[in-house]
């Protein structure tokens, strides 16, 4: 509270110097950062313009506009788990800021993608995804939080038999994938003296699978 006050009155004393880019940059920051206020980064926005529109050519401009980029980001992420059981509904769940429509695409990928993406970059990975088979689409509208927060939107989608598979959200410029699996395999493994014992079962009944072929892979 002191330390806000000391950098509201010297944004004060110097509201009529360039200087007072500056110390408005160091404020907005602190209010963000530690979450102050009622709105934090709605009070941040303002104070950060105000000041840009009162000095375009001054050292601290950059800081404020730097601000303000971030908080108007766009921001989503994608929550899913890696394997889901076959023909039954598939939920995710999106964080999401400053976007208010996202285009939702799922593809179909060969089961050997490891193979393919293996030792490439995530962005490498989105292009070999987004040149797969496309066997869904759809759109999803947010509302937009006026304080700029990230917000939670679960969405689910209708069973797929099993395989591979890859989720890509895509809005306002912004993209983000998830790869996941559609099985009704599990398995359990457990140490028994000097030995490894692996499990298989089914994963929605839970009983054993028989005669199951069981593949290592050392990574």
């Amino acid at each position: 509270e002191h330390y806000i006050q000391a950098l509201n009155d010297m944004a004060q004393t110097y509201q009529h110097i360039d200087y007072h880019t500056e110390i408005i940059a160091i404020l907005a920051n602190h209010l963000i950062s530690h979450n102050i206020g009622k709105q934090p980064k709605v009070e941040a926005l303002k104070l950060c313009e105000d000041a840009i529109t009162k000095f375009p050519k001054s050292s601290g401009t950059s800081k404020c506009e730097q601000i303000i980029q971030e908080i108007k980001r766009t921001t989503i992420q994608i929550y899913g788990e890696s394997v889901y059981p076959a023909d039954r509904s598939l939920l995710f769940a999106f964080d999401h800021n400053n976007v208010s429509k996202v285009e939702i695409s799922i593809y179909s990928l060969p089961l050997d993608i490891r193979n393919d993406i293996v030792n490439i970059s995530q962005e490498e990975v989105l292009n070999y995804v987004q040149n797969q088979k496309k066997i869904r689409t759809s759109t999803l509208n947010f509302n937009l939080s006026p304080e700029y927060n990230i917000q939670k939107t679960e969405w689910s989608t209708t069973g797929l038999k099993c395989g591979k598979y890859a989720l890509i959200l895509e809005g306002n410029n912004a993209k983000q994938f998830i790869i996941f699996n559609v099985s009704n395999l599990s398995y359990t493994t457990y140490e028994n003296g000097d030995k490894r014992v692996i499990v298989v079962s089914n994963r929605v009944t839970g009983a054993p699978v028989n005669n199951a072929i069981v593949e290592l892979i050392m990574q």
